[in-house]
């Protein structure tokens, strides 16, 4: 982290906790990992597919992992949870978009967050199935009860936890880690995450005109404070409205350094990603670099190397189109219908990735080994 003496005046009771969690991850996820370090063949996920419909029948390895999965929290209302489902998925390819284009690029943007990527190649080595698997969790913990006990988010949750933890391992016994990076996708970085699939997701939606009513907004803020304590974020990061969301992502905005040399490559390899596949990608290119510059705003697009674009010209024809169908999304019957069409689209977008249809699935090797050494900068946006 960076600015911390300026972080410790605007937040002087946050920032000795984040110091704290930066250094702390999983120990139940990195625990159930170890234990089952001999299974094969994707039997570890199988089980939990399995222990998830069923908690009767979960192998005794998975006790307190599934002990706190199925300890719902008192806040938890699954009404509330659905209805902020709905929403994101009303938005359909809109939400699509601004996930993409904000949410995740903005996630390979710090640089002591992405070097668990970085390390794993889960991006730069296999880029669309990556993005395929990012699409599968987020439509997975969005579909209509799909968080309700016994549910295929709850599934898609505990995986990516998983998964998580399997990094963490190889990194602990394979990689190279610098100490000033706090602990491999730690606590404070799993915060981030879920503000940045939360509230910077809304944020972009409303930067294109896409304007969710405040129950929306508070409903799906909830269901991302749900996701993010079945994916092991200690309760205290975890923020229950809008106004703490954003008080979190000002924190977070103030300490994280500028964007490295990995945060560039992350960021070029998720947008190159359909040019990789297809020669006649690039108009489609060019769009989403405009997409990308326009959420992201002229500096950090600046600073993570992404082109401009003539398209420009487009952003206000894009805006005033989200309006219009935003319009139409909050009646009651075009949100219905804007529902069934977000699922129409993810189904599609899960069908048709470049990568084929995939399953969140374990990793099995670390990409790279290390990562050279450089001090962290500080931001100048």
């Amino acid at each position: 982290m960076v600015n911390l003496e300026a972080a410790l005046q605007k937040f002087p009771e946050l920032t000795p906790r984040m110091a704290h969690w930066i250094r702390e991850a999983d120990p139940l996820a990195d625990q159930l990992i170890d234990a089952t370090a001999d299974w094969r063949g994707g039997r570890l996920f199988c089980e939990m597919d399995k222990a998830v419909r069923d908690p009767d029948a979960a192998p005794p390895e998975f006790g307190p992992l599934l002990e706190h999965t199925f300890t719902v929290p008192t806040w938890v209302d699954f009404d509330r949870i659905a209805n902020g489902g709905e929403f994101f998925l009303s938005t359909h390819v809109v939400g699509g978009i601004v996930l993409g284009a904000r949410s995740l690029i903005m996630g390979y943007a710090a640089p002591a967050g992405n070097k668990p990527l970085v390390l794993s190649g889960r991006l730069e080595g296999s880029v669309n199935r990556r993005l395929a698997e990012t699409s599968r969790f987020v439509f997975d913990v969005n579909k209509p009860g799909s968080l309700r006990p016994g549910g295929a988010g709850i599934s898609a949750a505990l995986k990516v936890r998983l998964i998580h933890a399997k990094v963490r391992q190889m990194i602990r016994n394979y990689g190279e880690w610098h100490d000033e990076w706090g602990a491999p996708i730690n606590q404070h970085d799993m915060m981030a995450t879920i503000l940045l699939f939360g509230l910077v997701l809304l944020e972009g939606l409303e930067h294109l005109g896409l304007k969710p009513s405040s129950e929306e907004a508070e409903d799906y803020i909830m269901l991302w404070r749900y996701v993010g304590y079945l994916l092991g974020v200690e309760p205290e990061l975890l923020p229950a409205t809008r106004l703490e969301a954003e008080r979190l992502m000002a924190f977070v905005d103030l300490t994280q350094a500028a964007p490295d040399e990995d945060a560039r490559r992350l960021t070029a390899a998720f947008l190159n990603a359909s040019a990789a596949e297809d020669d006649r990608a690039t108009p489609p290119l060019a769009l989403g670099h405009t997409l990308a510059r326009e959420l992201l705003g002229e500096k950090m697009a600046d600073a993570l190397g992404i082109q401009r674009s003539r398209l420009r010209h487009v952003i206000p024809v894009v805006r005033g189109t989200v309006r219009q169908l935003n319009h139409l999304r909050l009646r009651d019957v075009g949100r219905k219908s804007a529902v069934e069409a977000g699922i129409r689209y993810w189904e599609w977008v899960l069908q048709n990735n470049p990568a084929g249809p995939v399953d969140l699935t374990l990793p099995e090797t670390l990409l790279r080994k290390s990562i050279p050494r450089a001090p962290l900068r500080q931001r100048s946006m």
